[in-house]
């Protein structure tokens, strides 16, 4: 007789996709749903886990200097860690558990520097803090010459153009006197212009500071979901969403603009207006 392991909560049959191996091995007899249900719903354990994320953060504040290197904000629900070197893409930890990381591995400071989101985030966009960027401004460029010139070089760094090496067949049929070098950085300029353009637009039209605590600086500005993402088909990325904006005429129904700081911590921390505003900056001696 062949006898089947069943989940004690939902009464499921267990198996190797729905039993972790190690309840497995230590004969508990719940899928893996119920236990992630009844981890996340025993008030014990929920408590226990705040305060231990609490304390790490604090622990990672303390031992990295209190306040942003950039900014000094000493608020520590807008404080984070930042990559220096810009690789935290190659990073496997992230949030708790990269705290945890670098405690078990003293503190590390040669790539990790304690930033609030203002200045992580603009400095993850732009790859300078907003406190230091420069608006983008570009001279026009010279006159296309539409007749075939006789002195083939580029009129940007007045390279010798050469078809098929660095004169592509779009510009030679254009007979845009510019090398493919020079071409490539002009749209890549230019595109980025366009972007910026467009977000200036939209935080233009939903009242240029961030609702929460007046941040006017544009850099530091994004777009707020009020309730959250209601539909999984809207878009996600910052681009896109801008255009669905214009496109809808600027709907505020769902969407506000808050600063970096503020977004994050409404969304980390589940933090209104009221208490946001409310809280008083700890300075962690």
């Amino acid at each position: 007789m062949v006898t089947m392991n069943l989940c004690k909560d939902c009464g499921i049959e267990l198996n190797k996709d729905n039993w972790q191996w190690f309840s497995y091995k230590k004969k508990v007899y719940r899928c893996k749903p119920c236990k992630n249900s009844k981890r996340r719903n025993d008030p014990k354990l929920t408590e226990w886990r705040k305060q231990d994320i609490l304390k790490t953060r604090i622990d990672i504040i303390n031992n990295y200097g209190g306040v942003c290197e950039c900014c000094g904000q000493p608020n520590i629900l807008s404080l984070t860690i930042d990559h220096i070197n810009n690789d935290g893409f190659l990073e496997k930890n992230h949030g708790h558990h990269l705290y945890k990381k670098l405690i078990k591995n003293g503190y590390p400071k040669d790539n990790y520097r304690l930033l609030c989101w203002n200045c992580n985030c603009s400095r993850s966009v732009l790859g300078v803090c907003g406190h230091h960027y420069k608006d983008i401004k570009l001279d026009p460029l010279p006159n296309i010459n539409r007749e075939a010139p006789k002195n083939k070089s580029c009129r940007c760094c007045f390279a010798k153009l050469v078809e098929g090496v660095n004169w592509t067949w779009w510009s030679v049929k254009k007979f845009d006197m510019i090398c493919e070098k020079c071409s490539n950085y002009n749209t890549k300029i230019y595109s980025k212009k366009s972007a910026y353009e467009l977000k200036s637009n939209i935080i233009n039209n939903y009242g240029g500071i961030c609702n929460y605590c007046g941040e006017d600086n544009r850099y530091f500005l994004t777009i707020d979901h009020i309730d959250g993402i209601k539909d999984d088909n809207l878009p996600r990325s910052s681009i896109e969403l801008y255009r669905f904006l214009r496109n809808n005429n600027y709907p505020k129904d769902n969407y506000q603009l808050l600063c970096y700081n503020c977004n994050c911590i409404k969304g980390f921390f589940n933090y209104t207006k009221e208490m946001i505003i409310s809280y008083q900056p700890l300075i962690i001696m």
